[in-house]
């Protein structure tokens, strides 16, 4: 029997992808650390090691569906806070622009929300 993928799964999927590739990129991947100290961040080194470890564990906690309530709020948190560093200062050129600029990272935050709601809905 075939069991079909919800679109709550399909969403966690999703979800749980992004942040753990984006999170080993920052693990991987020398360059991050000169974007993270030209962007402003206070102790950019810590901040990404950081960032990058809580992205890959929330990422996995949400892909096995396990305290997804719980993990999505500190990357609702993570989200907001790249947006306001990295796609605020584009505003400046445009609403267009910065929309351009920031539509993956709104799409994740809407679909963090819509996680957030939906897992506190379910109980397992």
């Amino acid at each position: 029997m075939r069991r079909s993928i919800s679109n709550y799964d399909l969403i966690r999927y999703v979800v749980a992808f992004v942040f753990i590739v984006s999170g080993l990129m920052k693990l991987t991947q020398p360059h991050m650390l000169t974007t993270f100290s030209e962007i402003g961040i206070p102790f950019p080194y810590y901040m990404m090691y950081v960032l990058a470890l809580l992205e890959v564990i929330l990422g996995l906690l949400i892909s096995i569906n396990k305290w997804v309530l719980n993990a999505t709020l500190p990357l609702i948190i993570i989200m907001i806070t790249a947006l306001a560093f990295t796609k605020l200062p584009v505003i400046s050129n445009g609403i267009i622009p910065f929309l351009f600029q920031s539509r993956l990272d709104l799409t994740i935050l809407i679909l963090l929300f819509v996680l957030y709601r939906s897992s506190n809905k379910i109980s397992f």
